[in-house]
């Protein structure tokens, strides 16, 4: 996975969540690294062209700028529908189906907001979501088939896009 991201005359931003993110072997541009991006806050940055906290850049010059863009979000769109606290987990389906719904919206705009309107020639890579918990609980197999429920929304959003959807089961990989 790290192999596409060698080269030292590009430039790459990472976009996402912190936790993937920062297993990256070769850094690039962080400014808009966060600990718990959710597709609606990310749409919220593109839409307003923020600035990060950190470093003062704006998001749309910085993709703009970029030979490559890493993105990692999508499991804190589903992870506080879960309660992790018994032996086993407890999840709401009624909110499910509208956290997927509105992951798939924020997400195809996100991804055409990148395409369309700031950057056409970067390749951007999406990294696939993975279960984080190492834990016992009975039904762990019902968090993981939400998880490839975001996948499926992410890998469906790349191939529109003719993103790179890059296919990661745990942190080794």
């Amino acid at each position: 996975m790290f192999g596409f991201i060698g080269c030292k005359n590009e430039s790459i931003l990472l976009i996402g969540d912190h936790y993937i993110l920062s297993l990256l072997e070769e850094k690039g541009d962080t400014s808009f690294v966060f600990n718990k991006l959710t597709s609606q806050k990310l749409y919220y940055l593109l839409d307003k062209d923020a600035s990060s906290v950190i470093t003062n850049k704006k998001i749309i010059p910085s993709i703009k700028n970029s030979n490559k863009i890493i993105l990692s979000l999508g499991i804190y769109d589903i992870v506080s529908l879960f309660d992790f606290q018994n032996e086993k987990i407890t999840i709401n389906i009624n909110q499910k189906n509208k956290r997927i719904e509105l992951l798939d919206y924020y997400i195809y705009h996100s991804f055409s907001l990148i395409k369309d309107n700031i950057n056409k020639k970067a390749n951007v890579y999406v990294l696939s979501q993975f279960n984080p918990l190492v834990n016992s609980n009975i039904n762990i197999k019902d968090f993981e088939n939400v998880i490839e429920e975001v996948n499926l929304v992410l890998s469906n959003y790349s191939r529109t896009f003719d993103y790179s959807f890059v296919e990661l089961v745990n942190t080794k990989e």
